[in-house]
């Protein structure tokens, strides 16, 4: 009786200890999803703009830091690159809808 009380004790113990742990890894996962989610975004945008030859040429570099720190773990670098990569191109689509109608205003506005 007293061996089954210890073991259970023991159980216990172990699955306490561990839940920070595990609650760590789902925060850890669902980090990498946003920034995932964030960089797909971003280069969704960006490729829209290069399309529509507004792309800027610092976008690119924010999307492969953001892979790289990706790649090497690196959370909160990621994030931050991949927001910018994220800014950058919708600035850029946002310049480009901008200078689609800006020139006509322009030239047929003359």
């Amino acid at each position: 009786m007293m061996k089954q009380i210890l073991v259970k004790a023991l159980f216990v113990s172990a699955l306490v200890l561990n839940l920070p742990a595990a609650a760590a890894a789902a925060a850890a996962a669902d980090d990498r999803a946003d920034v995932e989610a964030t960089l797909a975004r971003a280069a969704s945008a960006h490729e829209q703009a290069m399309a529509l030859e507004h792309g800027w040429s610092v976008t690119q570099p924010f999307i492969d830091e953001a892979r790289a720190a990706l790649d090497a773990g690196d959370m909160e670098r990621a994030a931050a690159a991949a927001d910018r990569a994220l800014l950058t191109a919708e600035k850029s689509l946002e310049q480009a809808r901008v200078e689609a109608q800006a020139w006509q205003d322009r030239v047929l506005g003359s």
